[in-house]
């Protein structure tokens, strides 16, 4: 099972320091546009609509990104778990006792490698993959039928490494180190220009606040989505434990 327990405190590590940013950011500049909007000489909208654009611009970016790199992964991981199964039942039909039990061992190997990390680790050894070949070559092409399986145990191995690659390429996060200090500061100067522009009556203040907490609130959703939520955490390492336990099962009939 997932260390569920790391995982939720990791999440709330990430979302107050992300929300410590964007506060104290949004605090300062906003006392500075407050204090010094006379002395700048700017048209306050004329900035708010520019400020809005552009961060809409930046976040929907960054949104379309992040979703298309999300769901990939699942995609990617429903692909991974279900060419582990396929290349062990081909295995399986040879009837050959020494490449089936090698085949099985680093199968799940490989899925314990991964087991228990974050999402955003799972990166699988191409020791794995040469292990894998070492199986298949294993299997003695005696006839037809053997030799078919051989061929389609390879073409097997192959798809099976493309799609570990795409895992790589999928489970790294996007929001981090400069790029996320900049969304998030680029983020805690919109809320202070919503909020420059909110304090003036009640209605506009009711409604800044409104924004402001839509936007806090997106701005944590993208967090979940780079850095996958608790939830899809615990499904995909259930998945590992049961495919594991498939090929344990296999095995033994």
């Amino acid at each position: 099972m997932v260390n569920s327990y790391t995982a939720t405190k990791y999440g709330k590590i990430t979302q107050s320091f992300a929300f410590l940013i964007i506060i104290t950011v949004a605090a300062i500049a906003y006392a500075i546009l407050g204090q010094y909007k006379d002395f700048f000489d700017f048209d306050l909208g004329q900035a708010s609509t520019l400020t809005t654009f552009m961060y809409g611009f930046f976040a929907f970016s960054f949104l379309s990104y992040i979703q298309t790199k999300f769901f990939s992964f699942k995609s990617t991981m429903g692909d991974f778990f279900s060419e582990v199964k396929g290349f062990y039942l081909t295995l399986k039909l040879t009837g050959q006792e020494a490449p089936i039990q090698k085949g099985r061992e680093t199968l799940i190997k490989m899925l314990q490698s991964i087991q228990n990390k974050p999402m955003d680790d799972f990166l699988i050894e191409d020791k794995y993959k040469a292990m894998l070949y070492e199986c298949a070559g294993l299997i003695e092409a005696d006839n037809t039928k053997n030799a078919n399986y051989h061929f389609s145990l390879l073409l097997r191995i192959t798809s099976l490494a493309n799609t570990i690659e795409k895992i790589h390429i999928f489970c790294r996060k996007y929001l981090a180190g400069e790029l996320k200090m900049i969304f998030f500061a680029f983020t805690a100067l919109f809320i202070a220009v919503i909020g420059t522009l909110a304090i003036h009556n009640t209605v506009s203040l009711l409604v800044g606040v409104v924004l402001i907490t839509i936007i806090i609130f997106s701005v944590f959703y993208l967090i979940h989505l780079d850095e996958f939520s608790l939830s899809e955490t615990v499904l995909v390492q259930n998945k590992i434990q049961q495919t594991i336990d498939f090929l344990n099962e296999t095995d033994a009939s």
